[in-house]
């Protein structure tokens, strides 16, 4: 069963080096299903207002100039800033390459970063990470914030008394209401995404939901679990073609219980199986707060990512469900 990131973005440089490198891998349209490449579910897109009303519902067959007249007709100029912040964003994320392929030494071109946050300075971004979603989009001038006020509240406001049954019809018929475009798409997205609402996400990880508005999407045929065995694979095969030093690379598919490290080695003991080598280097497959691993001698200092807390997501899979259609008013 594949659970998450089942859709790539084509500017995730890594994972999409990754797969083109891999003949064994094969991109196909997102969404789709199972090994059959020419199979996919109908795409589609909606807002369901849960009153019997779908003020946005785009099927696949809808022209592209339709959409961008209901987007826009729906979110104005908020959904011009969002769009726009998240150009800025994508810009200053692809400096991360450019760093990670940089043999510089010096502070200003490291590639090397001791906590996230340096990382994020270096590239511009460090702010975003320092408020709520929430207070990012207040920052853009996205409407429906604690202090923006929409255009067609002030119409309302200034309304005579004799032309309020007018109004009100008008701004819950046809005009979009207050805020909608945080409320109907940035909220619920990141929910799907992150089991968060926009006030608890930070303005970086809220608005990584829309960079993909940047480029194109994909999924791995055949499913996105033969990443990890196709990236084990890769780098065996790089290490031995470009190495001129001796050694290997071993995947230890063990629970690893402590760890002891020397000044030029590391050593992991696994459950049930004792001493499972010494290394230098060890990449763990869970973060350090959950792996629950001891360590032979104090570690003076961990990044202080490895102290964060991660939010708990409980998933329910329902197979062989229908939808109701007739609870949201379309039909089958």
């Amino acid at each position: 069963v594949q659970l998450g990131a089942s859709i790539i973005f084509s500017g995730n440089e890594l994972v999409t080096q990754l797969v083109d490198s891999d003949p064994a891998l094969e991109k196909a349209a997102p969404l789709s299903p199972g090994k059959d490449k020419n199979s996919r579910d109908d795409a589609g897109f909606g807002v369901y207002d849960g009153g019997g009303r779908w003020p946005i519902l785009i099927d696949a067959n809808t022209p592209s100039y339709v959409i961008v007249a209901k987007m826009m007709y729906r979110y104005g100029l908020d959904l011009v800033r969002v769009r726009h912040a998240a150009f800025k964003a994508f810009n200053s994320f692809t400096k991360i390459y450019q760093l990670l392929n940089s043999t510089e030494v010096d502070d200003e071109k490291s590639s090397f970063f001791d906590s996230p946050d340096d990382l994020w300075e270096a590239v511009g971004l460090h702010e975003m990470t320092t408020m709520s979603f929430d207070k990012y989009l207040d920052s853009i001038g996205v409407s429906g914030g604690s202090t923006s006020v929409a255009w067609w509240d002030i119409i309302y406001e200034s309304a005579t008394s004799f032309l309020m049954p007018l109004f009100d019809w008008a701004q819950t018929w046809l005009l979009p209401p207050r805020g909608n475009l945080r409320r109907e798409l940035c909220e619920s997205i990141n929910i799907n995404n992150y089991n968060q609402d926009n006030d608890r996400l930070n303005g970086l990880a809220g608005l990584v939901s829309f960079l993909p508005t940047q480029g194109s999407v994909y999924s791995v045929l055949g499913g996105n679990a033969q990443l990890m065995s196709s990236s084990f694979r890769q780098a065996i095969s790089q290490h031995e073609s470009s190495c001129n030093i001796s050694g290997s690379i071993r995947h230890v598919q063990s629970t690893v219980t402590s760890i002891a490290i020397s000044n030029d080695s590391v050593q992991i003991f696994t459950d049930g199986k004792g001493n499972g080598g010494i290394f230098d280097v060890v990449i763990l497959a869970a973060p350090l707060q959950q792996c629950q691993i001891r360590w032979a001698q104090p570690v003076k200092k961990f990044p202080s990512s490895t102290s964060r807390r991660y939010t708990q997501t409980i998933t329910t899979i329902v197979v062989n469900g229908t939808l109701q259609s007739d609870h949201f008013h379309i039909s089958n």
